[in-house]
């Protein structure tokens, strides 16, 4: 019997690991399209777009974790019938977010093309103030 808890510990573990590594991903991600907002001055929309994505996957990331955590606690602690519905739940809601975490780096992949698109263009010359004094000619 102690074998079971020692998979099902391996198991909670793993699942944790994936949510860390994708967490860590998207947060990354951020970083970069700031960074990359900053650096070719492109829009203020593109990093939080990617912020957004971010935020909307973060819930499920933090919560699949979560939910395998309590399943894995509640399975080792007690042994009762509602430790295994809560394995039950886990799972399934572990297959929703890594889902949701798909989708999110789908939605990631489409922002970084878009951020390299528009940072390749050549930038545009800002258009003259009608406040600017007008140049010299010599």
């Amino acid at each position: 019997m102690a074998r079971s808890y020692v998979m099902l510990a391996v198991v909670a573990g793993v699942v944790v690991a994936i949510h860390a590594i994708v967490y860590g991903r998207f947060l990354a991600a951020v970083r970069q399209a700031c960074r990359a907002a900053q650096n070719h001055g492109l829009p203020d929309w593109l990093p939080a777009q990617v912020e957004r994505v971010r935020g909307r996957a973060s819930r499920f990331i933090l919560g699949g974790a979560v939910v395998a955590i309590v399943a894995a606690f509640l399975r080792i602690a007690t042994d009762s019938p509602w430790s295994l519905a809560a394995a039950s739940f886990a799972a399934g809601f572990n297959a929703v977010a890594f889902f949701v975490e798909y989708a999110g780096f789908v939605a990631l992949r489409r922002l970084r093309a878009e951020i390299q698109a528009r940072a390749s263009r050549p930038a545009e010359a800002p258009a003259p103030s009608p406040h600017d004094p007008e140049p010299m000619s010599i």
